[in-house]
């Protein structure tokens, strides 16, 4: 997990850890089984850090093409 990856975590970290805390609330109160809102945590926060890396790489892929079309052809050979 690289440097970007954090980046692109810490922007949304704040909201999607609300959405976490109430839909596990929600889940508690629907199911009143503390395992079932356990797993969910679990996916929820794995979810969150797979989409920050996610973000990260096509951050970094549609940086790398932006760069890439203001060189010259012949100049991306080296």
């Amino acid at each position: 997990m690289d440097l970007l990856m954090w980046e692109q975590y810490k922007k949304t970290a704040r909201y999607m850890q609300s959405f976490i805390l109430l839909a596990c609330v929600a889940i508690y109160f629907i199911t009143r089984q503390p395992m079932a809102v356990l797993i969910f945590f679990g996916v929820m926060q794995f979810a969150a850090l797979f989409g920050a890396a996610w973000g990260a790489r096509i951050k970094y892929h549609s940086e790398r093409m932006a760069r890439r079309r203001d060189e010259l052809p012949l100049e991306r050979r080296r």
